[in-house]
């Protein structure tokens, strides 16, 4: 009873000062999860991205469950190895009256890598993908078949963002410079309701007018930013319009750079600074990361998303970030000159996918061993209140007692035995009693997303 009071203490006081979440896992089961999305559609459910090509739902009512088919399996086409694989997911911003999907995954076509962008529709079952129903939106060649980015995000905008890597050649001394007429180290801007190119089956979409580069000589009206080795992730807090973009270099580390997307000139972010041990001098339009760390600190960041739930109130609007070997996590404060806080993750696998709900929680996608497990960010200090708050009323107390821990709630229940619906209580020892209570505080708590 004495260490667990002084648990229960120590999250009470880490949680008012800085919020210190507890991890939470609600599903299990999952290969390598690689991205989690939702499809704001009012449903509450949680879309897993497996690397091998499947993606899989969690439904959330007032528990979790994972479903037995899968909502999308297209490991025939999908090439996964390393950071090869199936990428990211992105459902169409007004889906679901635009039935639509996109994916992103490394594929191989007569000896050649690419990076490709489909879509899928969803018509009938909300949990099943029409499996023939792919359309290309792009497909780009790459020398290898890792660093090729891949990430995809819509923005308020209605267009959607794709993220392009070097494919590997910044590791053969390539200047991602040196040649913006490529598809690759940057940011892609897309209609992907219209099509400029009716004619080619691989470019199913139109440029929007105001990309910074349209119609500019030696550089590609697609592109949104320049100048990214490896941008894996991106992601967009929707309140700001700030676009986020990792970035993981060959020799230098790993960053995070930010972009307002109400600011429509082009961003250049230095790609030859990742590739080579030494920084150049920033050119005009090249913009500094918001945050960065050296590979002492880790050897692959994991992005990432913003928050803007109802369980951290102070949170809101903060960017998360992991590292896949060092398994820190990373809270940035774009609202406090990007004030970092660092949390440990070392009990929970390697981070390699971040994502929200509905609701903006956060969630977390790890491999421990065989063995994908996805984790809700939760504030325990919220819960140990509202475990206080919702649990007394069932509870007649004598004269004397004061209901202000769990250990009185416990000896609130053992006295209550007439109570049935109490008995699981009064069976348990207090580290179970403390664990039902939390779990009943999660229902509850997310019940209310």
């Amino acid at each position: 009873m004495q260490i667990l009071t002084i648990i229960l203490v120590m999250i009470s006081i880490v949680g008012m000062a800085q919020s210190e979440p507890e991890y939470v896992e609600i599903a299990s089961g999952f290969q390598h999860p690689t991205a989690i999305e939702n499809a704001h559609d009012g449903s509450n459910r949680i879309f897993v991205c497996e690397q091998a090509g499947m993606i899989k739902i969690i439904e959330h009512t007032h528990t979790y469950s994972v479903r037995n088919r899968p909502f999308l399996d297209i490991s025939s086409k999908v090439i996964a190895s390393g950071d090869k694989g199936l990428k990211a997911l992105a459902f169409h911003p007004n889906y679901p009256f635009a039935p639509y999907f996109f994916v992103s995954y490394t594929t191989m076509k007569s000896g050649r890598w690419y990076l490709k962008v489909e879509r899928y529709t969803v018509i009938g079952d909300p949990n099943v993908a029409i499996p023939g129903s792919s359309r290309t939106i792009i497909e780009i060649p790459f020398a290898k078949g890792y660093n090729q980015g891949g990430a995809l995000e819509f923005g308020g905008d209605g267009y959607l963002y794709i993220s392009l890597g070097d494919g590997g050649a910044t590791e053969v001394s390539y200047d991602c410079n040196q040649d913006m007429n490529k598809l690759m180290c940057g940011v892609l801007r897309l209609n992907i309701d219209g099509d400029d190119f009716p004619y080619l089956r691989d470019r199913n979409y139109a440029i929007p007018g105001d990309n910074p580069w349209k119609d500019m000589e030696d550089v590609k009206s697609e592109f949104y930013l320049l100048g990214l080795r490896n941008p894996k992730y991106l992601f967009i807090e929707p309140t700001t319009s700030s676009l986020y973009v990792t970035d993981s270099g060959l020799k230098e580390g790993e960053e995070l750079n930010m972009k307002s997307l109400s600011y429509k000139g082009g961003n250049h972010f230095g790609c030859r600074a990742k590739a080579n041990s030494e920084r150049p001098t920033r050119r005009r339009l090249e913009s500094l990361p918001i945050f960065q760390y050296d590979h002492y600190e880790g050897c692959h960041i994991v992005g990432g998303a913003t928050y803007n739930g109802g369980l951290f109130p102070d949170w809101t609007g903060q960017a998360f970030v992991a590292d896949l070997c060092s398994r820190s996590l990373w809270k940035i404060d774009p609202n406090r000159d990007f004030v970092v806080e660092k949390y440990d993750l070392s009990p929970y696998g390697a981070i390699s996918a971040i994502g929200n709900s509905e609701n903006g929680e956060i969630y977390l996608g790890s491999t421990y061993g065989e063995t994908g497990k996805i984790f809700l960010l939760m504030n325990a200090a919220a819960c140990e209140g509202k475990i206080l708050e919702n649990m007394k009323d069932q509870i007649q107390l004598t004269a004397g007692e004061d209901i202000s821990s769990v250990q009185s709630l416990h000896t609130a229940y053992s006295n209550n035995e007439q109570d049935e619906s109490l008995k699981p209580y009064q069976t348990e020892s207090d580290d179970g009693i403390y664990k039902l209570l939390l779990q009943s505080c999660i229902d509850q708590l997310m019940a209310q997303e």
